[in-house]
This record gives C-alpha cells, sequence and structure tokens, in this order.
C-alpha cells in the first residue's frame, strides 16, 4: 500500500475522533458561558440585595447602637431587590413562568445579621382549609451560639460585643469581651486572639450547619416531584467565609 493510501487511511479513523473532540469542546465551551452568565447575574443580585439590606426607614434607631455593624435589617427589601436584578439579568423579567422555574433553583438565602442570621428558603405546612401549602418565608433568627466544656454560653455578634452565661455564677452578663472578660470567670474572654478565632468559626459553622440542611431539605422535597438535580453547599476557603462574615451581608 502506497503512503497516500496508508495517510488516507489514517485520516479516516482519526475523522471520527476529531469530530468527537469538537463537539465536546464546543459543549464544554457553551457549558462554560452559561456559568459565567449565571455568576454574573448571581453576583449582581446578591449585591443588590445586600444594599437593599441596610436601607432602613426608621434612620432614628440608627443612631441609637454602639457599633456601625449593629443595623436594623430591611430583609424583605433585600429579598424583592435580590430577585427583581436576577430576573432582569437572565432578561425575565416579564416572564412570571421563567421566574417560577428559576426560584426552584435557589434553595435558600442566608441574610447575616449583627447578632445572628435568617434564612429565606420553602416551608411546608396544612393550611386552615386542609390544602398543603408551599412557599419561601423567614425562618426564625438563628444566634451565633457556643458553650464551651465548664457549661458557660455565649452568644457572639459580628464584633467584640458578646452576651455570656458565667455557669460558675449562674449569671447573664452583656459587653464588650473585655468587660465582660473582667466580670467573668469565663477563659474565652481573657484571651482576645482566641476570642476572635472562636467566634468567627462559630459564625461560620452555623451558617454552614444551617444552609446544608436547607440544601438536604430542598433535594428531599424537589425528588418527590421527579426532578434529578441535586444541590450541595460549595467548598470555600476558611478565608473567604471570614471575609464574608465580617459585616451584614447576604449569601445565596
Amino acid at each position: 500500500m502506497r503512503l497516500i493510501e496508508w495517510a488516507l487511511v489514517g485520516a479516516l479513523i482519526f475523522l471520527p475522533f476529531a469530530t468527537v473532540n469538537r463537539i465536546e469542546v464546543e459543549t464544554q465551551r457553551k457549558a462554560l458561558l452559561s456559568e459565567l452568565r449565571y455568576n454574573a447575574a448571581l453576583d449582581a443580585a446578591v449585591d443588590d440585595a445586600a444594599r437593599m439590606l441596610t436601607v432602613n426607614a426608621n434612620q432614628q434607631r440608627e443612631t441609637q447602637y454602639e457599633s456601625a455593624k449593629r443595623v436594623a435589617l430591611n430583609k424583605d427589601e433585600a429579598i424583592a431587590a435580590f430577585y427583581r436584578t436576577l430576573y432582569a439579568s437572565l432578561g425575565i423579567s416579564d416572564d412570571p413562568v421563567a421566574q417560577g422555574v428559576l426560584s426552584r433553583y435557589i434553595p435558600a438565602i442566608a441574610v447575616i445579621g449583627y447578632d445572628g442570621f435568617y434564612v429565606y428558603a420553602e416551608e411546608e405546612w396544612t393550611g386552615a382549609d386542609g390544602h398543603t401549602e408551599q412557599k419561601p418565608v423567614w425562618g426564625a433568627k438563628k444566634p451565633y451560639a457556643y458553650a464551651d466544656s465548664s457549661g458557660n454560653s455565649l452568644s457572639f455578634t459580628l464584633d467584640d460585643f458578646v452576651l455570656a452565661y458565667d455557669a460558675g455564677s449562674r449569671s447573664w452578663h452583656e459587653g464588650l469581651r473585655a468587660d465582660v472578660g473582667q466580670q467573668t470567670n469565663i477563659a474565652l474572654l481573657k484571651d482576645a486572639g482566641r476570642f476572635e478565632q472562636v467566634r468567627r468559626s462559630t459564625i461560620v459553622r452555623a451558617i454552614e450547619d444551617e444552609l446544608a440542611y436547607r440544601i438536604n431539605k430542598h433535594n428531599e422535597s424537589v425528588s418527590r416531584y421527579g426532578f434529578s438535580y441535586t444541590f450541595t453547599l460549595p467548598t470555600i476557603s476558611q478565608e473567604e467565609w471570614h471575609n464574608t462574615v465580617d459585616d451584614v451581608g447576604v449569601l445565596a
């Protein structure tokens, strides 16, 4: 067989593989572009929600707080801004059907507050008429709670302010870490570095655990209706988490 014939045979063998590879590359390219588009839309929605979160109708109330991070949260306006921006970014502002479909892919939205956080997620209950209702609602505020091996309890905030229960004296104390540390025998309050480390890790763990629970609950719920997708909590570095919980904000 001549060289040109060998070349033709080789080309015929290689062509199907080249075609399949080109199709896979094109599919990956489209998937990447879609991911970038969705990420940009979600980032813009979260940014707008965070801005609306601190828009307060009661300005007088804000001046009464001793911490710049301790502000009243406008959660409903934040949620409205989140969805308004998300729908606009994806071109479905006037399409309620598409909006309903999209909402199924957002299992939970968390609002980080000064002394606790809130989660906006789907709940199911039986109404007065006996029919089952299911829609997203705000859950109760979850505190940043911590307990040590000695039975002491602490409720953290986004700064040094703390509510502490001293098991030894069976008394409650509230104030800045340094002040409460002098009033109690709680070892954690006497070590500024360790206090900061435990405070941040407690806040992160509380939010992570609640979001993981909400996502698992959502997966169980949608599986009953024949949906096959599965949500998981993304892996986020501790440094990124600590930056996220540095001030009031929104996670989606």
